[in-house]
């Protein structure tokens, strides 16, 4: 069984971000980094998100764009089974 998303570490989060990129299920933009996390700018469907890891509280999917509750569920999925 995958692991929930946020209980992945940075490495995880990165290794899942790039394989989803190479399948062609998401657009990479960019990584960036905050003072409190390191940011994957990403898009889907021509839609932008972005995948956050913190390490007070794990990793997320925010989107910047308009998603359905029901997309953002996918992503996380597909994001936390890409890390296995």
């Amino acid at each position: 069984m995958a692991a929930k998303l946020h209980e992945l570490d940075l490495t995880q989060l990165e290794t899942a971000v790039t394989a989803l990129h190479r399948r062609g299920r998401i657009e990479f933009l960019q990584r960036g980094m905050m003072p409190e996390a390191d940011v994957f700018l990403c898009r889907s469907g021509g839609r932008r998100f972005n995948v956050k890891f913190d390490l007070a509280y794990g990793a997320q999917v925010d989107a910047v764009d308009a998603f359905s509750r029901q997309e953002l569920a996918e992503l996380e999925q597909a994001l936390s089974e890409a890390a296995a």
